[in-house]
């Protein structure tokens, strides 16, 4: 008898909540912008290192940067203030290898402010790419792709 298992994928909101748990562990403060910028990094830069996806989650090329719209709808009463960091987390949900994704992201850009982090996905290639033929502040919910984050991530590894 066999026994087949299930591929297992975090969500946005999983990667989202490691974040919320890590600025209770550095005591730094998380915006939701700063949120959605953390997570977005790490789905590219898993995306570059290990090939392959931390989520499924869509990601969309909003005015202020990468957004993944469940995660903007789940935070977004927190508007431009801090979110309540996590003490606790289920840690038996989460692989090593998306830790290390996690904490190479945190020692990245964790003290950065979501400000900061704007800028940053403002002048790389899948935000500007998704965006293309429209102005900073026209709305658009046009896709991020993962082979345009992998391939974009994988070259600035190089």
């Amino acid at each position: 008898m066999s026994f087949l298992t299930k591929a297992k994928y975090l969500n946005a909101t999983d990667v989202a909540r490691y974040f919320l748990h890590l600025s209770s562990l550095n005591n730094i403060k998380v915006t939701p912008l700063k949120l959605q910028k953390l997570v977005y990094f790490a789905q590219a830069w898993h995306l570059a290192i290990k090939e392959k996806e931390l989520f499924k989650d869509k990601i969309e090329a909003w005015t202020h940067g990468p957004v993944v719209p469940s995660l903007y709808q789940e935070y977004k009463s927190y508007g431009f203030g801090t979110i309540t960091p996590l003490h606790d987390i289920d840690s038996d949900k989460y692989k090593d290898e998306e830790e290390e994704t996690f904490n190479l992201v945190w020692e990245l850009y964790g003290e950065m402010d979501g400000k900061a982090l704007e800028n940053i996905t403002h002048s790389e290639d899948p935000w500007i790419k998704a965006r293309e033929g429209l102005s900073l502040n026209d709305p658009s919910n046009n896709e991020i792709t993962t082979v345009s984050l992998k391939d974009y991530f994988k070259e600035y590894m190089n």
